[in-house]
């Protein structure tokens, strides 16, 4: 014998209705309780198959942010070229593999070459005025050395898997200045050449 419950059959067990109505507990499973059971089953199946995709929202979406708030080029150029802080990790092939990523400069490729400079900020801006010299057009050349660790792509790197090797050395650097502010940082080559 079957009841039908909306589009739901549910089988009868006669030897355990009377025992069960006889002690106040429900004989059956009513048809909301099924169907709360296949939507917790669907939701948990929909999890599964949203992981990737999630893992990879999360890793873009500080660039998205970024972009979509339309940074500064000043702002850029601290991101991707400044580090302020008083001490950092010591070995430089670990310190451009974790800062690289962690800037958001691996998102859509493997950048080849990037520098960091290590300093106050307030110094580094300082190139484009009383502390760096104008080399030409736009471009200063720094007065004072800095510390400056270089990121270079290794032969391992294949995106989005970027391998770095760092380099670590004192030295002037030289920056495209715009309104008073760096905006690019380019090789000392270029503030050194003819």
């Amino acid at each position: 014998m079957k009841y039908l419950t909306s589009d739901i059959s549910l089988p009868l067990v006669p030897s355990s209705i009377d025992s069960h109505a006889a002690r106040g507990r429900p004989a059956l499973q009513t048809a909301g309780s099924i169907l709360r059971g296949k939507q917790r089953h669907q939701d948990e199946a929909m999890k599964t198959r949203m992981g990737p995709g999630l893992l990879l929202l999360i890793f873009l979406l500080p660039a998205c942010l970024a972009a979509a708030r339309r940074e500064t080029q000043y702002e850029k150029f601290q991101r991707q070229h400044v580090d302020t802080s008083g001490s950092w990790e010591p070995d430089p092939n670990r310190y451009c593999n974790l800062m690289m990523p962690r800037r958001n400069i691996t998102v859509f490729n493997c950048k080849d070459l990037n520098s960091f400079v290590h300093g106050a900020l307030a110094m580094i801006t300082a190139v484009c005025g009383s502390g760096g010299t104008q080399h030409h057009g736009n471009f200063y050349y720094s007065n004072s050395p800095f510390q400056v660790t270089d990121c270079q792509t290794t032969g391992a790197s294949r995106w989005p898997h970027c391998v770095y090797r760092g380099d670590v050395r004192s030295k002037r650097i030289c920056v495209a200045c715009k309104n008073g502010q760096p905006v690019h940082y380019a090789r000392p080559s270029v503030c050194r050449g003819p």
